[in-house]
C-alpha cells in the first residue's frame, strides 16, 4: 500500500499503524451492516436488539478468526511447512452460508405406514381415535 502524508510528525511506521487502525473501524463498520437484519419496525427495543446481534455475529467471527489465525501459522513453523497459512473465510461468505443453511427445510417427511392391528384404528393420516373398548362390564 502507498500513503501520503503532508505535514506529520510520524514515521512512517507509525503512519502505517495508524491507518491500518483506522481501516480495521471501518472494516468492522461495513461487516455489521452486513450482518444487520433490515426492518421497517420502529420499535427502538427491537431495532437495538437487531444491531446487538448483529455486533455479536461479527465479534464471534472476529474471536473465531483470531483463536485460530495463530495456532495455524505456529503448527506450520513447527512442521516446517513452507506455503502461507490459509486465510479465514471472508465474514460476507460465512453469513450467507449461514443463511443458507437456515433456509434447509428442518423436518424431513415421516413415511406413514400401516396401522398395526389392535393399537389403532385410522381412516386417515394424523386422524386416529384409541381403540374402542367393551365398557358394557361396568
Amino acid at each position: 500500500m502507498f500513503f501520503a502524508a503532508w505535514k506529520v510528525r510520524l514515521t512512517p511506521t507509525q503512519v502505517r499503524d495508524a491507518y491500518r487502525g483506522r481501516f480495521g473501524i471501518e472494516a468492522s463498520h461495513r461487516q455489521l451492516n452486513q450482518s444487520r437484519a433490515r426492518t421497517s419496525s420502529r420499535d427502538p427495543l427491537y431495532r437495538f436488539l437487531l444491531v446487538g446481534l448483529a455486533l455479536f455475529l461479527r465479534n464471534l467471527w472476529q474471536w473465531l478468526v483470531n483463536d485460530a489465525g495463530p495456532s495455524d501459522a505456529g503448527s506450520q513453523k513447527k512442521r516446517g511447512a513452507a506455503s502461507m497459512p490459509t486465510r479465514p473465510p471472508r465474514y460476507r461468505d460465512v453469513l450467507d452460508d449461514w443463511v443458507e443453511h437456515l433456509r434447509q427445510p428442518t423436518q424431513r417427511p415421516i413415511a406413514h405406514e400401516p396401522v398395526s392391528q389392535g393399537r389403532l384404528e385410522s381412516t386417515e393420516v394424523g386422524n386416529w381415535s384409541p381403540r374402542q373398548q367393551d365398557h358394557s362390564a361396568a
